[in-house]
């Protein structure tokens, strides 16, 4: 009888435990955006980092079960109100992005990604923000319409660049070939 291949173990192994690692330290970025409010965008682009890594690191499928594991754990602790910026937002991007940059040139791709950002900003507006803005359009009217969907452009592609600035440090600096 044949023994299993110890080395197609080994590299299942490794690719769960990195998987695990970087769920934990989802977790840990996302405890440290509920404890120190002031730093909310930071810890958030972190989580986005740690997602960005399981999708160079070990491959999309493993990626996609690590964002799902960090989701589904984070509903636990800590909590709703703090997890789904990442679960709406923040996590699925960085997956959503490698698929684009994957299948389209940098220009398309820019647009592609617009386009991506937009969608899930806009379910994340209808879960938990469309009360705050409408209540606010009575005060600013229509200037709010015009002026809302211009700014979430900018902030896209600056959260876009941010992240890539951070993917290339971790390039340059931590992944080893």
């Amino acid at each position: 009888m044949a023994a299993a291949d110890p080395g197609g173990l080994r590299q299942q192994a490794r690719r769960v435990s990195r998987g695990g690692l970087l769920v934990a330290l989802v977790l840990v970025f996302l405890i440290a955006r509920h404890l120190a409010p002031t730093a909310d965008l930071a810890f958030l682009a972190l989580t986005s980092l740690c997602i960005a890594i399981a999708v160079i690191e070990l491959d999309m499928r493993t990626a996609l079960l690590a964002y799902l594991a960090s989701a589904l754990l984070s509903l636990a602790y800590p909590g709703l109100a703090a997890a789904l910026p990442y679960i709406v937002l923040f996590g699925p991007y960085p997956l959503l992005r490698a698929l684009i940059d994957s299948r389209f040139r940098r220009l398309p791709a820019v647009l592609v990604k617009l386009l991506a950002g937009n969608l899930l900003a806009g379910l994340a507006f209808f879960i938990f923000a469309r009360a705050d803005i409408l209540s606010v359009t009575g005060k600013y009217g229509q200037v709010l319409w015009v002026v809302l969907p211009i700014l979430l452009q900018m902030a896209l592609l600056l959260f876009d660049f941010v992240l890539s600035l951070l993917i290339q440090f971790y390039m340059a600096r931590l992944h080893r070939s």
